[in-house]
């Protein structure tokens, strides 16, 4: 009987022992643990994949997958909801050619935005709110490196600008309040011109019958911004409306 309970005995410890043993490895594995499974990266929750996670006043969420896809989720009113998925490989190709370019926009749906930064960061733009991450964040591939040039295969082609029509001037200039697309068309859906960074002054030069969208120019190229995102001392409602 005492040989049968101390055969028990050690049975369990070696149970326990494994269990904490493979808690301790995986927790070593994960790059945002510390050795006693402490989370330990700002930027990241491992426990559900969040990234934003510590960030109370976010209008726009990531969380990693485990395809190391970025899946994009809006915030408004406490409420979350499903904007847009990324892949690994878009991800890669985007920083690539971010070095190339300074910033690249990779996905915007529902005026949430994900960017590709020069610095091998990402970052998730939303009604004036910007967040920054490692853009390896999710796994699937190490920082690129190298010749930017030669990574990207078939790089976007640039859409042609708007033409200026030679009775509508410059009516003054608004700031951009984050990096924003230079558009064909006033929708979200219409092809980018360029991509303007944070702090750009743009000419403006009309706008459209809701004053939601402003006709502007940057650089030599004329399209459409969304009004909300830029700072103007102009009154948009006595704009000329572009048609």
């Amino acid at each position: 009987m005492r040989k049968t309970f101390f055969l028990g005995v050690l049975t369990l410890c070696a149970v326990i022992g494994a269990v904490l043993l493979g808690t301790h490895s995986a927790a070593a594995q994960d790059p945002c643990r510390d050795q006693f499974g402490n989370e330990i990266c700002p930027y990241f929750r491992s426990w559900d994949g969040r990234i934003n996670a510590a960030d109370a006043i976010a209008t726009i969420v990531g969380y990693c997958r485990s395809d190391y896809s970025i899946q994009i989720y809006g915030v408004e009113n406490s409420q979350g909801f499903y904007v847009f998925t990324v892949t690994w490989k878009q991800v890669y190709d985007a920083l690539v050619l971010a070095r190339q370019r300074g910033y690249v926009l990779i996905t915007e749906k529902s005026e949430r935005q994900l960017f590709a930064l020069s610095s091998s960061e990402l970052q998730m733009s939303a009604k004036g709110y910007n967040y920054r991450f490692p853009g390896n964040t999710c796994g699937g591939f190490a920082i690129p490196t190298g010749n930017p040039a030669s990574a990207i295969s078939n790089p976007a082609t640039t859409p042609t600008a708007n033409p200026l029509p030679a009775d509508i001037k410059a009516q003054g200039t608004a700031t951009l309040n984050i990096a924003l697309n230079l558009r064909t068309q006033p929708s979200f859906k219409a092809s980018i011109l360029v991509v303007m960074p944070r702090g750009a002054t743009v000419n403006v030069i009309g706008r459209t019958a809701s004053s939601q969208w402003i006709y502007v120019e940057y650089k030599g190229k004329i399209g459409w911004i969304a009004s909300y995102y830029t700072t103007t001392n102009l009154n948009l409602a006595r704009l000329p409306v572009v048609q």
